[in-house]
């Protein structure tokens, strides 16, 4: 049981990180697309 607990952290470990990558690029792709000039 232990190891299907840490097989679930770990699914869950990934997901987060993801979603933090995708809440840290997000902004910065939609500042590029606003300020063309700069970038």
């Amino acid at each position: 049981e232990e190891r299907k607990l840490q097989e679930i952290a770990g699914k869950d470990l990934t997901k987060v990180v993801s979603l933090k990558d995708k809440l840290e690029f997000a902004p910065r792709a939609v500042l590029n697309r606003n300020r063309p000039e700069k970038s």
